[in-house]
């Protein structure tokens, strides 16, 4: 009877024994298999509530510090319900996360409010990605929230996204619903540093299209330029001042419609700023009264004297210009002629605003030389292509 006592004692030990290591110590302190790997059982679930991870892995070899594989569904999922990280990968010289999917998803990160995938490194790469069949990263940001796909943030000499594609698809695709697709901010970096910078050596370096407007560029009022065309050295070629100046090098040529199609076109220089109109009056008597155009009129600085050409149509002696007013000249025929004819006139005038204007010499600038100092010709640290 003490025997049968005794086995049974024994057995329940064994199984409160059992049951203590299998609810602290499997599940705290997962069992040392051959070879060196850690293995948890299929059904241990680990909680803690510490500022600590619940579990950690170190491997001071060449390894994987913990490796997730499966073949349909997660191979490693961490959840955080509080403040913390799911998953935190730290690797001194490899990947600190390495996620790889024959057809599903190498890394899935959902967050509420934080970051669904955060990465960071000293030296290499924050996060990468590679996809031999689909999308290398795939961010989304759900439209009714104000966070963004993806947040990439570089302190050293790195890139904050970098994207490489050896195919004919983009390097980078961005699409939006309603925000901006891509938004790229360049804080306090000065005239040398650029949010976006687009190369490309055998084509176009950008190609925007847009519904509305295709391109906008701006300045704060009053400072810098909005747009400027360079050459490969950095010379100013074309550009625009934040007051709406226009100023190139070379010949403006436009297009102009004739009976047979096209013809191109040179523009005229002027050594003052002017506006100019043209007409046909009609000389009756000897005289004539010519009103300006109303708005024409609004255009002219009135402190500015205004000069008229005239053309008679007729044989005469000639004509002159007997008055001016800020809306209207009189001509008459010379010498008190009586005459009665059409005559052609030009309207040479100052803009408004644009008194005391005159060409100046660029002081020791040569011919082609920029007329405002030379852009910054930015060159980017473009890694290696290499195939994965």
């Amino acid at each position: 009877m003490r025997s049968n006592l005794w086995k049974t004692s024994v057995a329940v030990a064994a199984m409160v024994a059992s049951a203590g290591i299998l609810a602290g110590g499997l599940a705290l302190r997962p069992a040392l298999a051959k070879g060196g790997q850690i293995t948890v059982g299929p059904f241990t679930v680990i909680t803690c509530m510490k500022p600590l991870p619940c579990q950690t892995y170190t491997n001071n070899g060449t390894g994987a510090g913990l490796l997730g594989s499966t073949s349909t569904g997660i191979g490693l999922k961490g959840t955080a319900s509080g403040n913390g990280e799911g998953v935190v990968g730290i690797a001194s010289s490899n990947r600190a996360v390495d996620g790889q999917a024959k057809a599903g998803t190498g890394v899935n990160g959902f967050s509420e409010s934080g970051s669904g995938v955060a990465g960071g490194s000293t030296n290499g790469y924050g996060v990468s990605a590679i996809s031999f069949g689909s999308d290398g990263i795939y961010a989304q940001a759900d439209g009714a929230s104000s966070f963004d796909g993806i947040i990439a943030t570089s302190s050293g000499a790195g890139y904050g996204v970098l994207g490489i594609s050896y195919t004919a698809n983009p390097g980078i695709f961005a699409e939006a619903g309603t925000g901006d697709a891509l938004y790229a901010n360049a804080d306090g970096g000065g005239p040398g540093q650029a949010a976006v910078v687009g190369i490309n050596a055998n084509g176009n370096g950008s190609d925007i299209t847009g519904s509305y407007i295709g391109d906008i560029a701006r300045t704060p009022a009053g400072v810098g330029f909005p747009f400027v065309a360079t050459d490969s050295h950095g010379n100013d070629l074309f550009f625009i001042d934040s007051a709406g100046n226009v100023f190139y090098h070379g010949t403006l040529n436009s297009f102009l419609k004739t009976h047979r199609g096209n013809a191109s076109t040179f523009e005229t220089k002027a050594a003052i700023p002017s506006v100019d109109d043209w007409g046909t009056g009609q000389l009756v008597n000897g005289e004539a009264i010519v009103r300006l155009d109303p708005t024409f009129a609004q255009t002219l600085d009135t402190r500015q004297v205004y000069q008229v050409m005239l053309t008679p149509d007729a044989d005469t002696r000639g004509l002159f210009v007997a008055a001016k007013s800020p809306t209207s000249f009189v001509v008459r025929e010379v010498q008190g002629g009586r005459g009665t004819f059409a005559f052609d006139y030009h309207i040479y005038a100052v803009p408004l605003g644009r008194a005391g204007q005159r060409m100046s010499l660029m002081a020791n600038m040569p011919a082609g030389a920029p007329v405002v100092g030379r852009a910054v010709t930015i060159t980017p640290r473009l890694p290696k292509r290499s195939q994965p």
